[in-house]
């Protein structure tokens, strides 16, 4: 049985796309499992424990991590202690779990620069099962159009295909996906 774990930045322009994922998994995809986190002044080990705890609760069943939020090349700045420190989650941290996990894995990675995340997995050597949809290239910005075009895809039961965005200014981008399509499990379910 597929399970999903929904990280939310600590601004509003986050809650309210990872608020709209988590009601698609549950209304549409039927999905009995799915936890979403305001992760906006958890403790970054706390974080780390969650995303641990559920992704071995799912051992060998699909599962998908989306993270909605800020982000730099290094990894997940998903808030901010007594509005002067960052709080982060490593890429180092996150690599090293997913190398570890068995089972699909689907990773919804809604932030800038999230191509970063993308290339290590891209640059794995063992066979692996896990599956990253990036909003940006390794050096690039995120306009939180990711997470709602992928609902939109997976409503009408369609793998997400990454696009070519443009900013307001008229600089383009490209999303990126690296890894099998995991997609078919997340898509929406006929009541």
């Amino acid at each position: 049985m597929q399970s999903a774990m929904v990280i939310m930045g600590h601004e509003k322009c986050f809650r309210d796309p990872g608020r709209a994922l988590v009601d698609f998994l549950k209304r549409e995809c039927h999905m009995r499992y799915v936890v979403d986190v305001s992760a906006g002044h958890l403790d970054p080990y706390d974080v780390q424990f969650l995303i641990s705890l559920h992704a071995t609760r799912a051992a060998r069943q699909p599962f998908l991590l989306a993270y909605i939020g800020h982000g730099y090349h290094d990894g997940w700045y998903y808030g901010k202690e007594n509005k002067k420190v960052w709080l982060t989650l490593t890429y180092d941290w996150l690599e090293k779990l997913l190398k570890e996990r068995e089972g699909p894995t689907l990773v919804l990675n809604d932030t800038c620069h999230a191509g970063s995340l993308a290339e290590r997995v891209r640059a794995w050597k063992q066979p692996h099962e896990t599956c990253v949809v990036a909003a940006t290239s390794p050096k690039g910005c995120a306009y939180g159009q990711l997470t709602p075009d992928v609902i939109k895809s997976w409503h009408t039961g369609d793998t997400y295909e990454p696009k070519r965005r443009q900013t307001v200014s008229g600089r383009g981008y490209l999303e990126r996906r690296v890894g099998v399509a995991h997609d078919k499990f997340f898509l929406a379910k006929p009541a």
